[in-house]
């Protein structure tokens, strides 16, 4: 990525930098041009072993600069900003890091599918989705199972890359009209209307949740979804099931608990004002003119 950012940084003479927190390219750049950088999060703080991996994995890119670099790789220079509500933590330290309320996208009804109109109007809704990177690999027999066994209407949507038919067909005897998988749905029409959300922890799919107010299952694979995962089961809005014990039991023993378990419904809403209350992206785009 570097070597098609050095000649557009010459070409196009940037006054600021935006990135997201794993690319790694244009800092070292913005750096020995003396130009400001912005880290925008989409989840909370790097652990300790990631950023020190991150750092060795970077220092070619900086000393072609006759740059060291730095222990954060940069991210807290000039200004970072943290999509985490204060209740979840994982928040840096330092004076340049700044709260973003997360942008979500409110559910047009124009975009509901018909067969929407009425699931979830008599039984509670639960949204289950594996996001768009392990759809094809995401326990789906499994989630159905768990779904099948519980008194709800459902939406599953699996991603692009996954043969519906097999699914639909162990729907045929257990619970015809109440579970609906589709490859894919707006994630925001559905946040509007469900009780509780089961995902693989992805950032996008918890904060919108969040902000939503709506419990969550999370049952992280990879990357920052263990990390987003402590911090909606430490804030008191989710619960976790671990790799091993993903079936259909512990699936519907989860989601039976939240769905009984009032107590979730209120740390949800309390999660849903604390996101609310951070300051706008309008706002800190406001903010940023400052630093060029």
């Amino acid at each position: 990525m570097m070597e098609a950012l050095v000649p557009l940084f010459d070409e196009f003479r940037p006054d600021l930098v935006v990135h997201e927190t794993s690319e790694l390219a244009s800092s070292p750049i913005a750096t020995s041009k003396d130009i400001p950088s912005v880290t925008v999060a989409f989840s909370g703080q790097l652990p300790g072993p990631v950023l020190a991996a991150g750092v060795v994995a970077a220092a070619p890119l900086w000393s072609r600069f006759g740059l060291d670099v730095p222990r954060d790789l940069g991210m807290y220079a000039d200004a970072y900003l943290h999509p985490f509500a204060p209740p979840l933590g994982q928040r840096p330290l330092g004076a340049t890091i700044h709260d973003m309320q997360p942008l979500t996208v409110a559910g047009q009804s124009s975009d509901l599918p018909d067969w929407l109109e009425s699931i979830g109007t008599e039984r509670p809704l639960v949204y289950a989705t594996y996001g768009t990177e392990d759809g094809p690999r995401g326990p789906w027999r499994a989630i159905v199972g768990g779904l099948a066994s519980v008194d709800v209407d459902a939406v599953v949507t699996v991603g692009r890359g996954v043969d519906l038919d097999p699914l639909r067909a162990m729907l045929a005897d257990l619970t015809p009209g109440r579970i609906r998988i589709e490859h894919y749905v707006p994630q925001a029409i559905l946040m509007e209307r469900a009780a509780v959300v089961i995902s693989h922890g992805g950032a996008g799919t918890m904060l919108a949740a969040g902000v939503a107010g709506v419990p969550q299952i999370a049952m992280p694979v990879a990357a920052d979804q263990f990390e987003n995962t402590d911090a909606f089961v430490g804030a008191g809005v989710a619960v976790a099931i671990g790799d091993g014990e993903v079936d259909p039991t512990t699936i519907a023993d989860r989601l039976r608990l939240l769905l009984e378990d009032v107590a979730f419904g209120d740390r949800g809403g309390a999660l849903a004002r604390a996101f609310g209350e951070m300051p706008s992206p309008e706002s800190i785009a406001n903010r940023l003119a400052e630093l060029v």
